[in-house]
């Protein structure tokens, strides 16, 4: 088992909603997307998170 990592460009507007109605979280993450709106790192993130953080774990 792992971790992968994908991000997701959200706008400001779908945000607050989004937070609004937790309900809706799901859907918009695993729904349909464009490419263009993710990003999908797979296990790179742990190198991300080393660079932003300089240490692997923590």
């Amino acid at each position: 088992m792992g971790v992968v990592g994908v991000l997701k460009h959200v706008e400001t507007s779908k945000l607050e909603e989004l937070i609004k109605n937790d309900e809706i979280i799901n859907d918009y993450i695993y729904g349909d997307t464009e490419e263009l709106d993710s990003l999908y790192l797979d296990k790179s993130w742990h190198a991300v998170h080393f660079i932003l953080h300089g240490a692997a774990w923590g």
